[in-house]
């Protein structure tokens, strides 16, 4: 059998009251390989708290704890930033079931998918301008559309949380 890509062991995500804790994820475990994924449950049940803690995108405020949490290999508890900030978008993704609410409603859309494009290719102004993601124009109308099937990735792993 293939190692898993994703491995998540006993993940808990909890978030600190001036009274209370709140536990939002308690002790889920799985292990994902290349395949795309959908977590798939009712509001509130933690789907998108387990995407972005596995994405270390979580609110300063909470309290995250597991006995593995591994992307090939890498440590995601333990990696620094900038390892985070070569998996998120390249490796490991996260699409949200209504992405229109995801975007910034006070800039146009094909600014805030060219920003993306800069941050994670390092891209300048001028080549992040031109570039053509081969789904980019059929991500925006689905958006605009309210699809939440926007577009294929070239993510090892995707997450798609239906909140």
């Amino acid at each position: 059998m293939v190692e898993p890509l994703l491995q998540v062991d006993d993940l808990n995500i909890s978030f600190h009251g001036r009274r209370s804790v709140t536990h939002a994820v308690r002790g889920i475990s799985f292990a994902i390989g290349r395949e795309k994924v959908g977590i798939v449950g009712e509001s509130g049940s933690g789907k998108s708290q387990t995407g972005r803690a596995i994405l270390r995108l979580t609110p300063k405020g909470a309290e995250i704890t597991a006995r593995s949490l591994t992307f090939d290999g890498i440590d995601l508890l333990a990696a620094t930033e900038p390892q985070m900030r070569k998996i998120r978008g390249k490796r490991i993704s996260m699409i949200l079931q209504d992405p229109k609410f995801s975007l910034n409603p006070l800039m146009r859309v094909g600014q805030q998918i060219v920003e993306a494009y800069r941050v994670h290719t390092r891209a300048g102004n001028a080549e992040a301008a031109t570039a053509r993601w081969p789904c980019w124009r059929r991500s925006i109308s689905a958006i605009r559309r309210g699809s939440s099937n926007c577009c294929r990735t070239r993510s090892q792993a995707v997450w798609a949380s239906a909140s």
